[in-house]
């Protein structure tokens, strides 16, 4: 009888034990099922950041749980200090690659590749815009810097303003996508990569990758002369304070501040440091912009 109660008690946790395994594989928590980012990028980060930052794992789960749309994911918080001593607290998600996302990415490496790039861009973009405010831009509008803004506008004027690259805008059907991809890695390698603990609007003004635009619009009763007098002064102290830029757009415009189809008073673009006579380039090809051209070059220098 003993015996007995044994085998079926053996029995019973076999059976247990087995459940519990098949219910682990059906049942992974959100951490599981998508790249651990700080064993991928280890050593890109302690490159990027100088070895001076905090990686946390905040929060993971499962989004559209129990649907066919459903995708795990990881929430990384990043804190570290920039050159000029701000310091940042940024996230980045780690997300299970699914069906959806392989219409637009080779892989699951791939995709968060192009993640971890995208994070870098923007801390260069929120970098640059600063050190453009303080140095530039508030010497000819009354202008305060404000963390993460890319806009401004008050009763007076209209700014819109952002160190920008278009060497994230790939997709597999993208005919240059290989040659993208290189691109892209590079940024995330280390001794090849971005070094965010070292940004600074000199350095990627010269960038061959980036360009930066600045619109500003008046109202219509503003001093079109004063302010086409103060965006050919913007554009002098620009050049004096890269050095060497090679991508850059300056646009004057006068309207309604809330219509974006103002006239324009004054514009002045650069590619690869020589200045262009945009409104030609567009009647020659009605296509033609600045994304598209940077990402020509850069494929075909590649």
């Amino acid at each position: 009888m003993k015996r007995i109660i044994a085998i079926s008690t053996a029995i019973a946790i076999l059976c247990l034990l087995v459940s519990c395994s098949d219910k682990n594989k059906e049942e992974k928590t959100g951490s599981e099922r998508v790249m651990d980012i700080t064993a991928v990028y280890g050593d890109f980060f302690d490159y990027t950041f100088d070895g001076d930052y905090k990686i946390t794992l905040t929060e993971d789960g499962v989004l559209n749980e129990g649907t066919d749309n459903e995708q795990a994911y990881n929430l990384y918080n990043i804190s570290y200090t920039r050159k000029d001593g701000v310091k940042r607290n940024i996230e980045i998600y780690s997300q299970e690659f699914t069906e959806q996302e392989s219409k637009y990415y080779a892989s699951e490496q791939r995709m968060m590749n192009e993640e971890v790039n995208a994070l870098c861009i923007a801390e260069i973009q929120e970098a640059c815009n600063k050190e453009f405010i303080d140095n530039i831009l508030s010497k000819y509008i009354d202008i305060e810097y404000i963390e993460d803004e890319k806009s401004y506008k008050t009763d007076e004027y209209r700014c819109q303003f952002s160190l920008l690259t278009p060497m994230y805008l790939f997709n597999k059907e993208y005919e240059g996508y290989e040659k993208g991809c290189k691109i892209i890695d590079s940024h995330i390698t280390p001794e090849t990569g971005y070094k965010l603990s070292e940004i600074d609007l000199k350095t990627f003004a010269a960038d061959r990758e980036y360009y930066f635009q600045f619109t500003l619009s008046i109202p219509p009763t503003a001093d079109a002369e004063l302010y086409i007098d103060k965006m050919n002064s913007i554009v002098e102290d620009y050049f004096a304070y890269t050095g060497n830029p090679l991508n850059a757009q300056f646009n004057l415009r006068q309207g309604e501040l809330d219509k974006v189809s103002n006239d324009t008073l004054f514009q002045k673009t650069y590619i690869m440091g020589e200045e262009i006579n945009f409104d030609e380039k567009k009647t020659e090809n009605e296509s033609f912009n600045l994304n598209n051209e940077i990402i020509r070059i850069c494929i075909e220098e590649e």
